[in-house]
C-alpha cells in the first residue's frame, strides 16, 4: 500500500518594486513505507558517519542539518539521504496558488450565519491560506489520484 506525506510553505521573494508569495506544496507518495523508513535511517546514518555529525534523532528538518554543517557539507548530505531513499518514491507532485493582483484586485470573504462579506487584498488571501495550504494540496491530490 502507498503512503501520500503531504507538506507546504510559503514561498516569497522580495525585489527591487515589490514582493512576490504564493503557497507552495509538495506530495510525495511512497511506495512501501517500510521500505521508506529502512532506506531513510540507512542513508541518513551512512551520510552522517560521512561528514563525521553525530545522529541525536531519527529524523532531522534540513535546517538542522544546514545549521549543524557548512553549507556544501549539509547540502551534500541531504543529496545522499533524498539519493538513497529515491527508489521508494513513486510520484512527486508540486502546488502552488498564485493571484495575479492586477487581474484581481480584492477577493471576497463570505462568513457564516450572515457575518456578512469581507474583502481583503490577494497578499492577504494567500496569507490567510498559508496554514491550511497542507490541507488544499491533500484534496487535490485525492481528487486527482481517486482512483488509485
Amino acid at each position: 500500500m502507498q503512503t501520500v506525506a503531504i507538506d507546504a510553505g510559503d514561498f516569497i521573494r522580495q525585489g527591487m518594486s515589490g514582493s512576490f508569495r504564493a503557497c507552495t506544496g509538495v506530495a510525495v507518495t511512497i511506495k512501501s513505507i517500510d521500505k521508506f523508513n529502512n532506506a531513510y535511517s540507512k542513508s541518513l546514518e551512512e551520510a552522517c558517519k560521512k561528514y563525521k555529525m553525530t545522529k541525536k534523532r531519527e529524523v532531522y528538518k534540513s535546517f538542522d542539518i544546514l545549521s549543524a554543517l557548512k553549507l556544501r557539507q549539509g547540502t551534500d548530505l541531504l543529496n545522499e539521504v533524498l539519493d538513497g531513499v529515491t527508489e521508494q518514491i513513486s510520484r512527486i507532485t508540486f502546488y502552488y496558488t498564485y493571484i495575479f493582483t492586477d487581474k484581481v484586485p480584492m477577493i471576497k470573504l463570505y462568513g457564516t450565519e450572515r457575518s456578512g462579506v469581507e474583502e481583503i487584498k490577494p497578499v492577504e488571501f494567500i496569507k490567510k491560506l498559508s496554514p491550511s495550504y497542507p490541507h488544499c494540496c491533500a484534496w487535490k491530490y485525492s481528487s486527482d489520484h481517486d482512483d488509485e
